[in-house]
């Protein structure tokens, strides 16, 4: 009977994978990074594209997430053997919604409260630039005002000094008194 199943020497395995009437094998690569066993230790295949310390970082996580999993299901396990009558998938789901609830509503209350916090710290920020601005505006003003009354004074003594400057109306009278003298003068000669 086997001898009926057994297929002709010129219909080998190749022959079949060329040919495809065989499904082919999956192509092995040796850049694969492989799953850790636990009784051999391994190394990192390194892509040339990636740089050692991140080949070094994806191996130190994959340790990591291959224990967090590892720990996970023991303590999965050891919580099923402990409860009497194992777990009840609803309600686990009801305790998971519970508490997802409380969790939302804690941080709707922390939110809250930040953002409270924030409004106020706004305001006093807010207000402590408004007195800023006020007391600049201040100084401003006093300065300005300083520098006003120097110019006011500046200008007064000008004026009081402008009586003895020479000007056109000054020399004319200056010059018209003597003339007018001499005219009248001159005048009474006639």
């Amino acid at each position: 009977m086997n001898q009926l199943l057994r297929l002709p020497s010129f219909l080998s395995c190749r022959c079949l994978h060329t040919k495809r009437l065989k499904r082919s094998p999956p192509k092995y690569f040796d850049d694969q990074m492989q799953i850790p066993t636990k009784m051999e230790l391994y190394e990192v295949k390194q892509a040339e594209w990636t740089a050692p310390e991140d080949v070094a970082d994806l191996f130190w996580r994959r340790i990591v997430y291959n224990s967090a999993i590892l720990s996970m299901r023991r303590i999965f396990r050891e919580e099923y053997e402990a409860s009497p009558t194992g777990f009840n998938a609803i309600q686990i789901k009801k305790e998971a919604n519970e508490e997802l609830d409380r969790l939302i509503e804690e941080n709707e209350k922390r939110n809250k409260d930040l953002a409270d916090a924030r409004v106020k710290r706004e305001k006093e920020v807010i207000e402590k630039l408004e007195e800023e601005t006020l007391l600049e505006i201040e100084r401003r003003l006093d300065r300005e005002t300083e520098k006003a009354a120097i110019k006011t004074e500046q200008i007064l003594s000008l004026i009081e000094q402008s009586k003895n400057f020479i000007t056109k109306e000054i020399l004319t009278k200056k010059f018209a008194k003597p003339w007018k003298i001499r005219l009248i003068s001159i005048t009474r000669l006639i």
